[in-house]
């Protein structure tokens, strides 16, 4: 566990990749979400590709029901996946999933700078625009297990991703 004092799911999980040691990274949301089952393949496939980064996609699995909201499922992770996809010349099917292994040695070109949700879409864009390797697991989704109200908030959220992915492209504009 290490102490990250700026307030955010970016900052924590960009705080405890730094603070990593060893070849690679592996993070997931620790609300019981995630399928950790399948971590050893993340892994195992990240590693014996020699990729750059892991995505454990849900997409590509089993989504069980009451785990994803369907906004999230059917308009949100789909279209921010395919903008993410066009313009930086990607193949990924969920670009929204919390759960991913990634090669620690790689991690200083992305030059990351987002301390939000937006976090995750940057490590994408940004591993993209570096070209660097990325493979795709089948995992999945269970609903969460929290007793208290998640932090994401569905419009808030969606929109800072949309804004990173567009400010990455300022040619469009």
């Amino acid at each position: 566990v290490v102490d990250i004092p700026t307030r955010g799911y970016g900052a924590a999980v960009w705080g405890g990749i730094q603070n990593s040691r060893g070849t690679y990274a592996m993070f997931a949301d620790a609300d019981g979400s995630y399928m950790l089952e399948h971590a050893a393949a993340l892994y195992e496939a990240t590693a014996s590709q020699d990729a750059d980064m892991g995505i454990a996609s849900r997409l590509k699995g089993t989504i069980e029901p009451g785990a994803m909201p369907f906004l999230h499922r059917w308009l949100g992770t789909p279209v921010l996946t395919r903008l993410t996809n066009l313009f930086f010349r990607g193949n990924l099917s969920d670009v929204n999933s919390g759960f991913r292994c990634i090669k620690l040695e790689t991690t200083p070109k992305w030059r990351i700078r987002s301390s939000g949700m937006e976090f995750a879409t940057e490590l994408l864009v940004k591993a993209l625009k570096t070209k660097s390797k990325m493979i795709e697991i089948p995992s999945g989704l269970r609903p969460d297990k929290r007793s208290k109200e998640p932090h994401l908030r569905t419009w808030r959220d969606g929109m800072r991703h949309l804004l990173l992915i567009l400010s990455e492209r300022p040619e469009l504009f």
